[in-house]
């Protein structure tokens, strides 16, 4: 975009260092698109459209669309997820000091919240009461997490998790989030998307990104990028970020940024994720050609093996501890 392009779609391979679970690959497979002169509501209709004709050709259901759209703190205080699945209700309500949810009462529930030291439960009525502690501060989604855990497993428990497929929105991300490790805040997406409020504190500031849900998993998400030199300097300051550093790193994009670019966005879906989605298979090694395992082995290929020394020093490398 910055290059003068006006938009582009790709189906693009990828790799990613991420520690493994069952919806993820360290590689994959990605339908990614960007445009320029559009805003959320440009990105949101055209991959309403797409996800609509997938499931029509694909599973011929006709998807009612527009999806629903909640922000991502409706999504943690109903939900106690940024990615909830809505094929069944256990939304939380609010008592004085508690954030709580109402289940049936069943043995396996009981058992599993026991093994909990987080989440508390009591009876009330015919139904058990599931709660936890109201954090002190807004921004404090951490109990939210706790029980919407809890939420998750409950429903896997009973069964609720099955039925219609389910597609949902979720905008307005944090723009920032602290980390412990570093005793700062960093950029929650990545640094160059567009904030809602570039004047607002740090630890409230939202941004334009979004994500696109399916049953309880990230389909894919994006965000309206910045496009303004002034704007992205002052992010990379709350980020920490000396002059130099910010010129030595992303010198080429501030000076261009300088000389104008247009508004874009974009957004990016797993193509693997949404196969395994479609198929309704409980792992995405299930649906790719040799998958690596839990510890990102290649067991067909071998891989990886070691790199012989003289090869690293040829190509300037050297080893990682």
């Amino acid at each position: 975009m910055v290059a003068g392009m006006n938009k582009y779609f790709q189906v693009a391979r990828c790799f990613r260092d991420e520690d493994l679970r069952a919806d993820r690959q360290p590689e994959f497979t990605q339908i990614d698109l960007e445009m320029s002169f559009i805003d959320e509501e440009n990105v949101i209709t055209l991959l309403e459209g797409m996800m609509k004709r997938i499931w029509k050709d694909v599973k011929e259901i006709n998807l009612k669309i527009p999806f629903p759209r909640i922000t991502y703190d409706e999504a943690m205080k109903k939900y106690g997820s940024e990615k909830p699945d809505l094929r069944y209700g256990l939304e939380f309500n609010t008592q004085k000091e508690e954030i709580y949810f109402l289940t049936e009462i069943n043995k396996d529930i009981v058992d599993y919240l026991k093994s909990q030291n987080k989440v508390k439960f009591t009876p009330s009525g015919e139904k058990l009461r599931i709660y936890i502690n109201k954090p002190k501060e807004n921004y404090d989604y951490s109990p939210y997490l706790d029980l919407g855990v809890a939420r998750t497993k409950i429903a896997s428990i009973l069964g609720l998790n099955k039925g219609e497929d389910k597609f949902l929105w979720v905008t307005e991300f944090p723009m920032f989030e602290y980390s412990e490790t570093d005793k700062r805040y960093v950029a929650a997406h990545h640094p160059f998307t567009q904030p809602i409020d570039i004047n607002e504190k740090i630890e409230n500031m939202k941004s334009r990104a979004y994500d696109l849900v399916l049953n309880g998993f990230e389909l894919g998400g994006g965000s309206i990028r910045i496009h303004n030199e002034e704007m992205q300097k002052k992010i990379l300051k709350l980020l920490k970020i000396s002059d130099e550093d910010a010129k030595d790193n992303f010198g080429f994009l501030l000076n261009a940024f300088s000389k104008g670019v247009p508004p874009h966005g974009g957004l990016a879906i797993g193509l693997d994720r949404l196969v395994m989605l479609i198929a309704n298979t409980p792992s995405i090694r299930e649906i790719i050609a040799f998958p690596k395992n839990k510890n990102a082995e290649g067991l067909m290929e071998g891989s990886p093996t070691p790199i012989p020394k003289e090869k690293l020093t040829e190509l300037g490398l050297k080893e990682g501890k």
